[in-house]
């Protein structure tokens, strides 16, 4: 007596049957997703929310819900992952390319706001801006640009570079010292200011001026300040073609 065939009699005619996709197919659609791109986003994501000792290839695998071997495909260590974060920083910084043609101080100005405006949106990675060397080629394009500017503008490329230094230090030290203030008045809450206990007698100016700024004290005016004493400096001494 003959068995009856229970097999799974495979695909019927227009592809319906019962066939399942291989581990490979599934593999490279579930991952289809996945590029330095969407790494580099991802981790500044994680950078923003959790701080920057919490960066990990691990961690990226588990925000991603993929394997973190698989991104070593695009960074291949932490150097390399460093270095597109800080690129990605880099690409937010709007170098007004379009406003060439407006006056050097101002243009100065704007960009250097801009980037303050985006180390102060990314303040767990400021670090990386502070001491990360630029390693790829998109990050130089900011660079490129308002070097561009200011060498139209009749600066010398040894004072351009110069300019762009000298700004993009004092804001970035601007920054850090806004981020460890706030920081530390967070932690203060409520104590008693130091001013409240200054002597008069001892420190008659220092106990005046700090009740004063007590009452207006702004980070933005005295970062303005700064940033039009150093602008009107570096113009001061370059060729009058601005």
């Amino acid at each position: 007596m003959k068995r009856k065939n229970t097999r799974n009699p495979g695909p019927s005619i227009g592809g319906r049957g019962g066939s399942t996709p291989s581990k490979g197919k599934r593999k490279r659609r579930t991952l289809s997703f996945l590029s330095r791109k969407t790494i580099v986003k991802a981790a500044l994501k994680i950078v923003d929310r959790e701080g920057l000792a919490s960066l990990s290839m691990r961690k990226l695998g588990a925000f991603l819900k993929v394997n973190p071997m698989t991104i070593y495909r695009y960074l291949p260590n932490k150097e390399a992952l460093y270095a597109a974060v800080l690129e990605a920083i880099m690409s937010e910084i709007n170098t007004f390319a379009g406003d060439a043609g407006g006056a050097t101080e101002d243009h100065l100005r704007q960009v250097a706001r801009s980037f303050r405006g985006v180390l102060l949106k990314h303040q767990n990675a400021v670090a990386i801006i502070a001491t990360q060397p630029i390693r790829t080629l998109e990050a130089l394009r900011p660079i490129e640009t308002i070097l561009s500017f200011l060498i139209t503008k009749g600066f010398p490329p040894e004072k351009a570079s110069a300019t762009i230094n000298v700004c993009a230090q004092y804001v970035l030290g601007s920054v850090q010292v806004q981020i460890a203030f706030l920081s530390q008045a967070a932690k203060q809450g409520a104590g008693r200011p130091l001013r409240d206990a200054l002597p008069e007698v001892v420190f008659p100016n220092v106990k005046k001026t700090a009740e004063t700024l007590s009452q207006g004290y702004s980070m933005e005016s005295e970062f303005e300040f700064g940033l039009n004493c150093i602008v009107r400096g570096i113009l001061s001494t370059v060729p009058k073609t601005h």
